[in-house]
């Protein structure tokens, strides 16, 4: 979790593929929910498997984005290495904003982002404000030139085992109790990488998506003129959405949406024609499918759902905002 733009969806694609080539120029899509299964198998430890929520952190989902907080296990909070109003809102909006979804005292990681770029924040302050907030552990990264990927992935592993084991929970310099890497040195690559097709909330969480999304284009078009509402309508940005929407529609969705789509038009037509006309009955899409974007939006954050599994080592789910 963290501020909107720093960089979180871009780092979970690094956790996807490390090598894959870096390209510039991408225009910012805030993420409205995504997730991922990684799987690696840790010579010593066994098995994990993490699941990784990447969903937005900018206000108009702060809803959506609650819903993905209860049962998560460990946090990836973000803060961008180059906006020292992105570190600080560390403590005074992402942390109060757990504390108010009962999590009084999460196990968190403070990821930086951008470490590539001139920074405006000093490791001093990073680390006052880890020590202050009591984060197990703090790491800067950069997604653009790797920096940091392997020795963050790492950090994440060995919190999520030392969780399943039933520790207590790691304060800020007590990282040498649950990880004795040595930085730098190289951690294995995922053995299965999985996308989820969609967040599997149930229909309240669906019916919230839907209402999130509504609220914002009504915002839209209170603050647009009709003209520009009108534009933005059959824009680029908005086409982009609908496709997103449509993508993570089960069959039984996509039929009522394509029926509701065509009563309209040959409502349209009917009018149009001057008869009076009324379109066929059709059904109603039901509350909504989760969009798929490729990102959770702001700084980083992330949420590890840690479960044993037998003596394989265990499964965590982690999430970014």
């Amino acid at each position: 979790m963290g501020d909107g733009a720093i960089g979180k969806t871009k780092l979970i694609e690094r956790f996807k593929n490390q090598d894959a080539a870096w390209i510039d120029g991408d225009e910012y899509e805030p993420t409205t929910f995504n997730n991922f299964t990684f799987e690696w198998d840790h010579v010593e430890k066994g098995q994990l498997s993490i699941e990784l929520w990447d969903t937005a952190g900018q206000e108009a989902f702060e809803q959506l984005r609650k819903l993905s907080y209860p049962g998560t296990d460990i946090f990836l909070i973000g803060y961008s290495c180059n906006s020292a109003l992105t570190l600080n809102n560390v403590a005074h909006k992402w942390l109060p904003e757990l504390g108010d979804a009962g999590n009084e005292d999460p196990w968190f990681i403070l990821v930086g982002t951008k470490c590539d770029l001139e920074r405006n924040v000093t490791e001093e302050e990073v680390e006052e404000a880890a020590k202050s907030a009591n984060a197990c552990t703090a790491i800067a990264t950069s997604a653009k030139t790797n920096i940091g990927i392997d020795d963050l992935i790492y950090k994440v592993q060995m919190l999520a085992f030392y969780k399943i084991a039933k520790n207590p929970r790691p304060n800020w310099g007590e990282e040498s109790q649950w990880n004795d890497k040595t930085v730098g040195s190289p951690v294995a690559k995922p053995v299965a990488v999985k996308a989820n097709a969609a967040f599997d909330g149930g229909a309240d969480v669906q019916a919230t998506i839907v209402a999130e999304r509504k609220k914002e284009d009504k915002k839209k078009k209170k603050e647009m003129s009709p003209e520009d509402y009108a534009l933005y309508k059959k824009s680029p940005e908005h086409q982009a959405e609908r496709e997103r929407r449509k993508a993570n529609m089960s069959p039984e969705e996509t039929a009522a949406y394509e029926a509701k789509k065509a009563n309209k038009k040959n409502l349209r037509e009917s009018q149009q024609a001057g008869n009076g006309g009324a379109a066929a009955a059709g059904g109603q899409p039901t509350a909504g499918a989760a969009a798929a974007t490729s990102g959770k939006p702001g700084g980083t954050s992330g949420q590890t759902k840690a479960n044993n599994d037998k003596d394989k080592g265990g499964a965590c789910s982690c999430t970014v905002s």
